[in-house]
């Protein structure tokens, strides 16, 4: 059962997640941007997922130290945004959870990090309105950075495609390919708020 709420951000109860989105009622979601650790050697980044692609991005220039952010592709089967690129992992709150824990949960899920690690690497950002012909949320934002060495074990039927790149890389991508609406408009946020 997903949470619902109204335009004020209250609960006001729950629904069945097909429901949610049929009927687009005004719901919660949790995103996290994943980086990479900030002083990653050679810039790589071990993933492992049966039948797909290893993803695996050099991407940093030598002697460059800073952080890259997961981007990966949907896969086909997905029932909303299929096929499109994004820079999120993303959830439904459901009833009884709050925002940090769909975050951690979807951690777990969609990357494999243990609940407990990503529950205590989570940083909340800010939350968030939106909506699209699709989605209609209150969001919470998250950052989290991924342990040094830790194997990424992405999920088949989620991910058809993952790797870390740089900022440059991810600007260029958002201009050649489809990507989910609101992946885009958390980055923009997080990239106004990291401007001085």
């Amino acid at each position: 059962m997903c949470v619902i709420v109204d335009e004020h951000n209250r609960v006001v109860g729950a629904q069945p997640r097909d429901v949610t989105v049929r009927n687009r009622l005004l719901g919660r979601g949790a995103y996290v941007l994943v980086f990479s650790p900030p002083a990653q050697e050679g810039g790589r980044q071990q993933q492992q997922g049966q039948g797909q692609q290893q993803g695996q991005q050099q991407g940093q220039q030598q002697g460059q130290q800073q952080q890259q952010l997961l981007v990966y592709k949907r896969s086909s089967r997905k029932d909303v945004y299929p096929g499109h690129w994004d820079v999120v992992t993303a959830g439904v709150v459901r009833a009884g959870e709050e925002y940090e824990d769909t975050a951690a949960r979807e951690l777990a899920e969609e990357l494999g990090v243990s609940e407990a690690a990503a529950r205590e690497g989570l940083t909340r950002l800010f939350v968030f309105p939106y909506q699209d012909n699709i989605c209609h949320v209150w969001g919470a934002a998250f950052t989290y950075t991924l342990p040094a060495g830790q194997v990424l074990a992405l999920q088949e039927e989620e991910v058809d495609w993952a790797g870390l790149k740089s900022m440059a890389e991810v600007s260029e991508l958002l201009t050649t390919e489809q990507f989910t609406p609101v992946g885009k408009h958390i980055l923009n946020l997080y990239l106004q708020q990291q401007q001085p």
